[in-house]
């Protein structure tokens, strides 16, 4: 079965920067295409080689709100190799989703405009937070925990 990564976001805009930055990384569409998210830099260049041909086998998955993505963790647990939750979700939030994730020690990373929303006894377990706008570095970093957990 193939791994996944699972987004959970109910913000049509943040779902398309992450799946535009996520397809750029796998080369799902045409990478040289117009963007919000420009690529500069060798640096970048390298590690975005590096981690496309690991990412691209990965299938992607999406949930509207914070319950489709308890749902999907529940049901992919052991395919879900990542998960990218937004704090504000309808039905259930970031933390939710979050905790739902960790119970089944898959790596979580959150997104939030403020990051002061993470609960405290979930903030030291998360791989990374993300502080909006994405930082599209930070985001590769995200990326290469993703690479590192497939390949381990």
């Amino acid at each position: 079965m193939k791994d996944k990564i699972l987004f959970a976001e109910d913000n049509n805009d943040l779902r398309r920067s992450t799946l535009d930055i996520l397809e750029r990384l796998t080369g799902k569409r045409d990478f040289n295409r117009e963007s919000t998210t420009k690529v500069h830099g060798e640096d970048l260049v390298r590690r975005i080689d590096k981690t496309r041909k690991t990412l691209s086998e990965i299938e992607i998955i999406t949930a509207k709100d914070g319950e489709e993505a308890i749902k999907l963790i529940r049901e992919f647990a052991e395919q879900i190799v990542f998960v990218l939750t937004d704090m504000r979700m309808p039905l259930a939030n970031g933390n939710q989703v979050a905790r739902e994730a960790l119970s089944r020690e898959i790596p979580v990373a959150i997104c939030s405009a403020t990051l002061e929303d993470i609960s405290p006894d979930i903030k030291d377990q998360l791989s990374v937070t993300l502080e909006k706008p994405i930082d599209f570095t930070k985001y590769l970093d995200i990326l290469e925990l993703v690479e590192a957990q497939i390949t381990t």
